[in-house]
């Protein structure tokens, strides 16, 4: 009998283990984030929560954008970010405060939004590295220095002067290159080019090519210059009212 008593103590014991572990585990990944304990200290994490903005066209990826815009990347640093717009309590905030690569762009042409060509803005995107805390976002955007992009941006001017004011609109698909062929066409600009010749309305730029982006979208210079006069005629029927 003893030995059956201690049989039944053991599986309950091994029970209550697996629930506590099921209990942990979901805790730790229900906000989207799993953490991998690492050599030296370091603290990884990884990301996947962008996955959830899926544009089904430039139209709607244009509606959701605040600002659209061809701009050079120049750098890139990191900060720790909080992810939430408003975090109702410090606890809250500090959980959700994780490392976040800062690129400043130089704008080129503003197709959107009020900003000018010439300024420097900032865009964050969630992953990098700083001190032990490391996050990996696996849908992380390549960019680097020298990049010449168009970029669908959303401003988040709102959340105050400690975060980076913009954030791509809907992760890769937010992003768009031009072909090393095209380059030369449009050395003076998009809209230079398209009043020189209305043919250039078809050529198209694409985004990254990975496995990662869900709905590859592509973007032509007539969707470029249809956004622009649009706004610009937004913006004269607001000067009329």
């Amino acid at each position: 009998m003893a030995n059956k008593a201690n049989l039944f103590l053991i599986i309950g014991i091994v029970v209550v283990a697996g629930i506590l572990l099921w209990i942990i585990f979901q805790n730790n990944s229900s906000d989207g984030f799993s953490i991998t304990p690492g050599s030296n200290k370091v603290i990884t994490e990884h990301y996947g929560g962008d996955a959830l903005w899926v544009r089904e066209s430039i139209d709607e990826l244009e509606r959701n954008a605040t600002d659209v815009m061809r701009a050079e990347v120049l750098d890139s640093r990191v900060e720790m970010i909080c992810m939430l717009a408003y975090a109702p309590s410090k606890e809250l905030e500090e959980r959700f405060t994780k490392p976040h690569t800062v690129y400043s762009l130089k704008v080129l042409e503003v197709f959107k939004g009020n900003k000018m060509t010439g300024d420097v803005v900032e865009i964050m995107q969630a992953g990098g590295k700083i001190g032990n805390r490391k996050l990996i976002n696996d849908r992380m955007v390549p960019l680097s220095s020298g990049d010449d992009l168009f970029f669908f941006l959303r401003n988040y001017e709102k959340l105050g002067p400690e975060h980076p004011p913009m954030a791509l609109e809907a992760g890769i698909q937010s992003v768009f290159r031009i072909a090393s062929t095209d380059k030369n066409k449009f050395a003076d600009g998009i809209e230079a080019a398209f009043l020189a010749n209305p043919s250039l309305s078809d050529i198209a730029f694409e985004n990254f090519d990975y496995d990662f982006n869900p709905k590859p979208l592509t973007l032509t210079v007539g969707d470029l210059m249809r956004i622009k006069a649009q706004i610009e005629d937004n913006n004269s029927e607001d000067h009329d009212d």
